[in-house]
């Protein structure tokens, strides 16, 4: 008799699962290795509940007494920055200047060592030689990001004030708990303090709304006066006269006489 093949489909099957299907006890052994190998190495893998997060940038901040924003760029931000452009693994530099105060910010790539970053942006900023004399020495901080760990709804029947002001009691009671790093308050409208001025007293003393406004930025503002420098140390001079409340905002003079 002539031999007949088999109709297309009803062959020998090829591939793994087939291959398991046949060979039951390599595919026991097999399923038996791997968990064994599972559990050797769970004992290795480390278990947290919030995992630990390095830190992602580092601020320079450098205090320049009695000087402005301008000057504090152009002799401070500008020499810090160019110190450590060229370090390697510095993705971003971005740079703040004040009213006597510098911010550097530098961010660091995810494949660089944050440590190693670190220590050459240290060196070189406390190697730096052009810093103005009357300034203080940078101060270097490192910057970790936060991660929520809860969130607390407040809620009832009480208007919206009612439920601010009772959010902020509940967000000053969590950032006292010792191991909290920070608490905020995420929702509600800030407080907000309207002034209103009636026409016929603007009429009565002859005055502007953009007067107004003028003597009430003037009343309320903290204004640097610069440094007294003795050989028993250093005093900062400063007026802090910001208002925040209505009776200081009430107090503040809109007019007076020349003798003040």
């Amino acid at each position: 008799m002539r031999p007949t093949s088999a109709p297309p489909g009803e062959g020998p099957l090829s591939g793994v699962i087939p291959w398991f299907v046949r060979n039951r006890v390599a595919a026991n052994l097999l399923l038996l290795g791997i968990s064994l190998g599972g559990l050797l190495v769970l004992g290795g893998v480390p278990q947290e509940m919030i995992p630990e997060t390095r830190p992602s940038a580092l601020s320079v901040s450098t205090v320049f007494p009695g000087a402005g924003a301008e000057r504090v760029e152009e002799s401070v931000l500008t020499a810090i920055e160019e110190a450590v452009r060229d370090v390697s693994g510095v993705k971003e530099i971005a740079g703040i200047a004040a009213e006597g105060l510098g911010v550097v910010t530098i961010e660091v790539e995810r494949w660089a060592d944050f440590r190693t970053v670190s220590d050459d942006i240290r060196e070189r900023v406390e190697s730096l030689t052009t810093l103005p004399r009357d300034a203080e020495e940078p101060v270097i901080a490192e910057f970790t990001p936060q991660r929520l760990l809860l969130r607390i709804a407040v809620h009832g029947s009480a208007g919206e004030r009612a439920l601010t002001e009772a959010a902020h009691r509940v967000r000053d009671g969590l950032a006292a708990v010792a191991g909290v790093a920070q608490a905020e308050v995420v929702s509600g409208r800030n407080y907000e303090i309207s002034i209103e001025v009636r026409e016929e007293v603007l009429t009565r003393f002859g005055l502007t709304f953009d007067q107004v406004a003028a003597a009430i930025r003037r009343g309320s503002a903290d204004i640097a006066g610069g440094a007294i420098r003795s050989d028993l140390g250093e005093v900062r001079v400063s007026t802090e006269a910001e208002a925040a409340t209505v009776e200081e905002f009430a107090r503040i003079p809109l007019i007076a006489s020349p003798a003040g």
